[in-house]
């Protein structure tokens, strides 16, 4: 059982030996994995035998060829994904051909189309069809209170909900500034 667990143990300092330097040769072959595995980087670090703490420690560093090899990463990526969706475009268009089998021997073909595969598809191209809708703020932030609040007729509230809804807005912000503007009003 020992023996076993030093096995385990040598293979895991074998691993990270192997990551502490990601040679100009791994990282040639970690582009052609990650584009053969459709931007997947949890499947192409195991293919690899690297493991995800030295890959992401790797990443952290700022030299000039960590920065090239994130740029390289990220164009991967994007190519892989425009494989994929030109699949995903040939399977919804075009169809696929499946086989008919009849006695346990093909006798045709029948084009099958993809539903479902179209459907992402349009999601993708044409935001009328999104379920849903993320609303934000300047440069994806929080939405500004003076804009909420802008949206709200407090005319309708009495002199004691407005104390409280004073009071409520008090303990919810959290920075100083936006307390004492909530004060002035």
């Amino acid at each position: 059982m020992s023996e076993d667990n030093n096995q385990v143990d040598r293979h895991r300092d074998d691993r990270y030996r192997l990551n502490n330097k990601l040679t100009i040769k791994v990282r040639k072959r970690f582009l052609e994995q990650l584009y053969a595995n459709g931007g997947n980087i949890t499947r192409t670090l195991d293919d690899l035998n690297i493991t995800r703490t030295a890959y992401y420690t790797y990443l952290k560093k700022t030299t000039d060829t960590v920065k090239q090899f994130n740029k390289q990463i990220d164009e991967t990526i994007e190519q892989a994904s425009q494989v994929l969706i030109s699949e995903a475009n040939r399977r919804a268009y075009h169809g696929v051909d499946e086989p008919v089998f009849y006695k346990g021997e093909v006798v045709g073909h029948v084009k099958k189309y993809s539903d479902s595969l179209l459907m992402f598809l349009i999601k993708g191209y044409d935001k009328r069809f999104v379920d849903r809708r993320e609303v934000s703020g300047p440069d994806g932030g929080p939405i500004p209170a003076h804009v909420v609040a802008s949206k709200m007729d407090l005319s309708r509230l009495s002199t004691e909900e407005l104390k409280q809804l004073k009071a409520l807005s008090r303990k919810l912000l959290t920075e100083p500034e936006q307390a004492s503007a909530v004060n002035d009003a």
